[in-house]
């Protein structure tokens, strides 16, 4: 409830802070950003046991017009499907970089309208 909320919490949270939309967060990225600093951030991430994973979908078939994603106006099904293939790639590439020891204890899809995918199963081979 906002009557709960105090002081010391609304100064603590307004501050500007990066979305969370990318793993390394923009500020970490630089025109010299290299599959090194991927390496180097991913090691250091490893000390903490759980871990969360955002997957990114920017296909709408209509605009919002409230909308601040990043998103793309489409009702090509097969834009849509290379984007999911892309995406089980890097994830895949990705993956080597993360301890198994770490849980996976959330996935949130964001960003345009995640629904709008068509049910499928995939199977990931390791």
């Amino acid at each position: 409830m906002i009557e709960n909320i105090t002081f010391e919490e609304i100064e603590k949270y307004s501050i500007f802070a990066p979305r969370y939309t990318s793993y390394p967060t923009i500020p970490e990225w630089n025109l010299n950003f290299n599959h090194q600093d991927i390496e180097e951030i991913f090691e250091k991430d490893n000390v903490n046991e759980n871990f969360s994973l955002y997957i990114h979908i920017p296909f709408c078939k209509t605009l919002c017009f409230y909308c601040a994603c990043n998103t793309i106006i489409t009702r090509n099904k097969n834009r849509i499907d290379n984007y999911v293939n892309y995406i089980i790639k890097e994830i895949k590439l990705l993956s080597k970089y993360i301890d198994n020891k770490r849980k996976l204890k959330q996935i949130h899809f964001g960003g345009g309208s995640p629904s709008y995918l068509e049910k499928k199963t995939i199977i990931f081979n390791s």
